[in-house]
């Protein structure tokens, strides 16, 4: 009971101090758009992000892009790396696991499998979409899902680009830093647990997200991350496999003009090929788990022999 309660208080502290430096970044975040705005004589972004559609000029859209990699950053990316380094000073690095590149086979691992989740995905996108919401909600939702759909229109390999960096790279790096660097490590320390810690992490992600219709297949994509995270302890490996999840909807629609998010589709269409995705996600991801299982093994008894020789 003393070390659980030793626990809950470290955690209380560390979760305090990550939210007063969270508050402060948003409130930088804030100030940062509102002077934007004023030099650019737009209004407000949020508006402008709303009355975006298909024929909105590149410019348009190209600003919006702007914005919101500026607002993840305030949000995910800079809160959590000054924290970070406020807390753990020269560890920072080791800390958070981001000292180590990710080794090829995790990398492969991770990333063919988020790619062969996608059936599975859309099956539980159609699964939560059959979960009734309110009126006011499906308003909102849907407004979303438009303007998500219109910064998708992609003119310009320049264009390409930018999306690519909005919506994969900053998202990527920014939201692994908080949930998988941050929050998940916290979370395990409290509940002496990494599948409790990863659960309540993928959870948090998805709500922090604020769409219920997506809360479900967000929520199973923040677990993956979360057991990628968990088996190989390299931060890396969520952040890449992340990238190629949200990229990989950018590349699929500038290449295709295909919608990912959003698509209609009937249960008999989608039911086999989530199935086989589901079986195909679960054996790639054992053998994800005993190659960093065995990974781990050899680096420990690498280390024993160390000490023993230094011992010698």
């Amino acid at each position: 009971m003393i070390n659980q309660k030793g626990h809950a208080e470290v955690f209380i502290k560390e979760f305090l101090f990550f939210l007063v430096f969270w508050f402060l970044f948003a409130l930088l975040g804030i100030a940062a758009t509102l002077l934007l705005e004023k030099l650019l004589a737009i209004g407000s972004f949020s508006d402008l992000a709303s009355t975006l559609t298909a024929d909105s000029q590149p410019s348009a859209r190209n600003t919006v892009r702007y914005y919101l990699i500026m607002s993840h950053s305030f949000m995910f990316a800079l809160p959590s790396l000054a924290y970070a380094i406020w807390w753990n000073r020269a560890k920072t690095l080791s800390e958070l696991k981001l000292n180590r590149l990710p080794q090829l086979q995790n990398i492969l691992y991770s990333g063919g499998t988020i790619l062969i989740a996608f059936p599975f995905i859309v099956f539980t996108m159609w699964l939560n979409q059959q979960i009734p919401i309110s009126e006011v909600m499906m308003e909102m939702e849907k407004a979303a899902n438009e303007m998500a759909q219109n910064l998708m229109v992609m003119d310009t390999p320049f264009e390409f680009i930018l999306t690519i960096i909005a919506v994969g790279a900053t998202a990527a790096f920014g939201e692994e830093l908080l949930f998988r660097g941050i929050l998940q490590p916290m979370i395990e320390k409290l509940s002496r647990n990494g599948h409790v810690a990863v659960w309540v992490t993928a959870i948090l992600f998805s709500a922090i997200h604020f769409q219920m219709q997506g809360f479900i297949p967000r929520m199973l994509l923040g677990a993956f991350l979360g057991y990628t995270f968990l088996w190989s302890r390299n931060l890396w490996v969520p952040i890449l496999a992340h990238f190629v999840f949200n990229s990989s909807q950018v590349v699929l629609k500038y290449a295709t003009s295909v919608e990912v998010e959003g698509t209609e589709v009937e249960f008999s269409e989608v039911i086999i090929p989530a199935l086989v995705s589901l079986v195909l996600v679960v054996v790639l991801g054992n053998m994800f788990r005993r190659f960093n299982l065995q990974k781990s093994a050899a680096d420990t008894n690498e280390n024993s022999n160390e000490n023993q020789i230094v011992n010698e």
